[in-house]
């Protein structure tokens, strides 16, 4: 179904200085690479995904035609035969290449907001120097092809499984704040 490995990965990190505040942003992602997600085939197959809705209300004729005459003297028609969502999705659900997707995003891997306080302000002589500041890792996509997993959320250590996903735990987002003294 394609290989989970990406064209290419990369990243762009910048330092931003104005006065006593310095701004740092990591902004990274990859290119490329297919995931097959068994967690949407599962809940189309229940019924309990969003795309399920369509269909819900009169069914659906599929594209195709149907053999109203014998099986020793085919006479094929246009189908016109609606059926249920329930069916549509149950059927859809078991074809594995419906559920491959491009992982190709781009995120806000890191931001760190420093401030350093300026030595006249410490009056203190034990303190030489402090900083202060919020740091954000992990934070959120600039652009991703999946709706709604991360692609970093599938990785794993073992060789068999990697580009499956079956519900997957959501990455972990960090928010901190950051103190620097020095003595």
């Amino acid at each position: 179904m394609g290989s989970y490995q990406p064209k290419w990965t990369g990243g762009v990190s910048n330092t931003f200085t104005y006065r006593n505040f310095r701004l740092d942003l990591l902004i990274d992602g990859c290119y490329g690479g297919k995931v097959y997600s068994g967690l949407d085939a599962q809940m189309d197959a229940a019924g309990t995904s969003k795309r399920t809705l369509q269909y819900r209300d009169g069914g659906v004729v599929v594209d195709g035609v149907v053999n109203t005459g014998t099986v020793e003297n085919p006479i094929w028609e246009t189908n016109s035969l609606p059926i249920s969502a329930q069916q549509y999705w149950g059927t859809v659900s078991g074809i594995a290449s419906e559920y491959v997707y491009d992982r190709t995003n781009i995120r806000l891997r890191e931001f760190s907001l420093i401030w350093n306080v300026p030595v006249n302000m410490l009056n203190n002589s034990l303190v030489k120097g402090a900083s202060l500041g919020l740091i954000g890792r992990n934070l959120f996509f600039l652009y991703k092809k999946i709706d709604n997993f991360d692609p970093e959320s599938i990785y794993t250590s073992s060789s068999c499984s990697q580009g499956v996903v079956f519900y997957p735990l959501p990455t972990t987002r960090s928010l901190g704040v950051y103190l620097n003294l020095k003595f």
